[in-house]
């Protein structure tokens, strides 16, 4: 079995061409599957890239693993402060209930100073074998591709011509 994760910006959900990126995500991911066979996803679940993830999972019975920042993340991303400007705790929801199995990295905002969302893209990395990454200049998604980078996790970026050292 190989694990996948995604980490990518927020920002991709409100990209004009959001559904053809989406299509060549799902696309590589189902190629990657007809190689490796079994294949685990792991989504850090904030909206856009981390949220198509997930969704590829739903939507084509892959596997895939919920790996939430603490337990107030859903209601503050999703719900307050969408991108959207509406509440989506419904497909967050949606998301998690459907999800193989789902990992509350920590329980409050910090860990020993460390913010919950960078804690969570440490234990995304420890427990893939590649990423696929858009955006890896956003904030948190440069911390996460630079804990790949450290960690020697190979990753792909979007458009996935570019592959990561």
């Amino acid at each position: 079995m190989i694990k996948i994760m995604g980490t990518g910006s927020r920002q991709m959900l409100l990209h004009p061409d959001r559904k053809e990126i989406y299509t060549e995500l799902e696309e590589y991911i189902l190629i990657t599957q007809q190689i490796h066979g079994e294949v685990l996803l792991i989504s850090g679940m904030a909206e856009g890239w981390d949220e198509a993830i997930a969704k590829v999972g739903m939507r084509n019975n892959i596997p895939y693993h919920c790996c939430i920042p603490n337990p107030g993340y859903g209601s503050y991303y999703w719900g307050k402060n969408s991108l959207l400007k509406k509440d989506r705790m419904d497909t967050f929801n949606e998301l998690v209930a459907n999800a193989t199995s789902v990992e509350y990295i920590t329980q409050g905002l910090y860990v020993n100073g460390v913010h919950a969302n960078f804690v969570r893209n440490e234990a995304m990395v420890d427990q893939a074998d590649m990423a696929l990454v858009y955006d890896a200049t956003s904030s948190g998604t440069k911390h996460c591709v630079t804990v790949l980078r450290d960690k020697g996790v190979p990753f792909i970026i979007y458009p996935f011509e570019e592959q990561g050292k």
